[in-house]
């Protein structure tokens, strides 16, 4: 990292930094960001930092760690959004984890895990920082319904509904898999696009929400990326097929 200067980091593309410089280029992104926040809000963020990258510590994501996933999050959060509320920093970091791994989260917990991992995030961080982590964790969806669907409408429910700080979490979060997409390869390409794109319609619809955190020229920005995002969704699908 010593080649790079703070400065350039700053200015650099999220993917881009993934792309050249990898994790150790967005873990040096995020320490750069969150010194504008006090020292026992860094220490929480650091907190959290160290668990997502332990529990997805074997997971991958295409070619890169998994951890990579939440830290871009993290990272477009406060530096795309101006977000500063470090329960909802925290929260996106942790975006993934009851979903993938409570069973480590909470490894004595017997009956609903995902619940147990929830309250041990609650004694761990706060109430809060858990709540907003609920919202954004896929329920177990029936194996007797499309699961697309089944996502859709768990999506739709939460930003049109869910408080403000997860449905900025989930923005930033559809964000990288959205626009991110350019950079998969392989089968499941075009299964993703058509996850997704449906979901394009879900989040302009949301962003006209009064009560989000961010100012009007951070909801044109996430308007533009919804543009990007839609053009490189689109170009997933197979020719002939629609959603």
């Amino acid at each position: 990292m010593s080649d790079v200067s703070d400065a350039q980091l700053k200015l650099m593309p999220l993917h881009t930094i993934s792309g050249v410089l990898g994790q150790a280029g967005l873990e040096a992104r995020f320490k750069l960001e969150i010194q504008s926040f006090d020292d026992e809000e860094q220490r929480l963020l650091f907190k959290a930092f160290e668990l997502a990258k332990h529990l997805h510590r074997d997971d991958s994501r295409q070619r890169e760690p998994y951890i990579c996933h939440p830290l871009r999050v993290a990272i477009r959060l406060m530096a795309h959004y101006h977000i500063a509320d470090s329960d909802i920093v925290v929260a996106c970091l942790l975006h993934d984890s009851v979903e993938d791994h409570p069973d480590e989260i909470a490894p004595a917990a017997e009956g609903d895990i995902q619940s147990a991992a929830l309250e041990v995030l609650a004694r761990d961080y706060n109430p809060r920082v858990a709540s907003l982590v609920k919202a954004v964790t896929n329920p177990v969806f029936s194996p007797d319904k499309d699961k697309n669907t089944q996502y859709l409408a768990h999506a739709t429910k939460l930003m049109t509904t869910g408080d403000p700080g997860a449905v900025m979490i989930k923005v930033s979060d559809f964000t990288d898999n959205a626009i991110g997409i350019i950079y998969t390869t392989g089968e499941k390409v075009p299964r993703l696009g058509a996850k997704y794109l449906p979901l394009i319609k879900v989040f302009r619809t949301a962003l006209q929400r009064k009560d989000l955190p961010i100012s009007p020229e951070v909801r044109h920005h996430i308007e533009r990326q919804l543009d990007l995002g839609q053009e490189r969704l689109q170009a997933t699908l197979v020719p002939g097929s629609s959603v």
